[in-house]
């Protein structure tokens, strides 16, 4: 059972929001990063959310995560998860970029799976 929740870094780097998290990713976790970027993200450039110092995340925080991006109508295709465990945690309509790390110029961006019917986009 999850019980700690991760610390989350903000950073601004050039227009791009970044949180970096650290620990588990619990619905907490994705409750407090909807809200990071509510409150940040100015409208322009992407928020990339780091995950190489997750530890563990849970389902339901994915979940929630996806659910707070729709109810907030934070810009879902500007919202990269950066790293592998991204799969793991991306939401509809969101991207994963992994970083080559022999070749830390280039960088991979596949789009995570949405459902079959998800045409209720709006940005």
């Amino acid at each position: 059972m999850m019980t700690e929740d991760a610390t989350i870094a903000i950073r601004q780097k050039h227009s791009n929001l970044h949180l970096y998290i650290d620990g588990m990713y619990t619905p907490e976790t994705a409750m407090r990063s909807a809200s990071i970027i509510s409150r940040h993200h100015a409208g322009k450039g992407n928020v990339c959310i780091h995950t190489k110092k997750i530890s563990e995340f849970s389902p339901q925080a994915k979940e929630l995560f996806g659910d707070l991006v729709r109810l907030f109508e934070l810009p879902r295709r500007s919202i990269y998860f950066i790293g592998k465990m991204g799969f793991d945690l991306c939401h509809n309509g969101g991207r994963v970029i992994l970083v080559d790390k022999n070749k830390l110029t280039t960088r991979k961006k596949k789009r995570c799976p949405g459902k079959p019917n998800d045409t209720n986009e709006t940005d």
